[in-house]
């Protein structure tokens, strides 16, 4: 991270590596991750932070208030500031909603299997079912994706979300 600052200043006379053209530009590094850690370093080093709620979403809150806790102001960031990447699948009504939702069950049921690959489109409601279906870390990654649609993300101006669990 430092290598990669020092990269984005000026650059030093006989700099044998340069960033081109990003050398003195003082472009805004933020620390994206989904762990404690990287919650940590962001604050050691006084950094943006944003979180991947949707990878690790047990940590959210516990990686946000230790960040928080532990930032030290730099000549990047006075105080902390930070983000949260959730998942949000939105639709014109609920059961498309879940419909897509189903997809991401799947990817995730697949990886945690061994089997990564792409996205599937579901053609009609797919309930994951079985010993897998029980895994404490599918019900909470499942629960926490926000499903929206259309209707109620309009009338109440705003983006309605209601957290899903099993």
């Amino acid at each position: 991270m430092l290598e990669l600052q020092h990269y984005f200043q000026t650059a030093a006379p006989g700099q044998v590596v340069r960033a081109v053209p990003g050398a003195g530009l003082n472009v805004p590094i933020w620390l994206l991750g989904s762990s404690l850690f990287s919650a940590q370093l962001a604050a050691l080093l006084g950094l943006p932070y944003a979180f991947a709620s949707h990878f690790a979403p047990d940590d959210l809150m516990a990686a946000l208030e230790l960040y928080r806790s532990k930032f030290r102001p730099s000549a990047a960031l006075q105080n902390p500031y930070a983000m949260a990447g959730i998942g949000v699948f939105a639709s014109e009504t609920d059961r498309e909603a879940e419909l897509l939702f189903t997809s991401v069950q799947q990817q995730f049921v697949n990886l945690r299997r061994g089997q990564p690959g792409r996205l599937i489109r579901r053609s009609s409601l797919v309930m994951v079912s079985g010993p897998i279906r029980k895994n404490k870390t599918l019900d909470t990654h499942c629960a926490s994706q926000s499903l929206v649609h259309r209707k109620s993300a309009g009338r109440n101006r705003r983006v309605h979300q209601e957290n899903r669990r099993g």
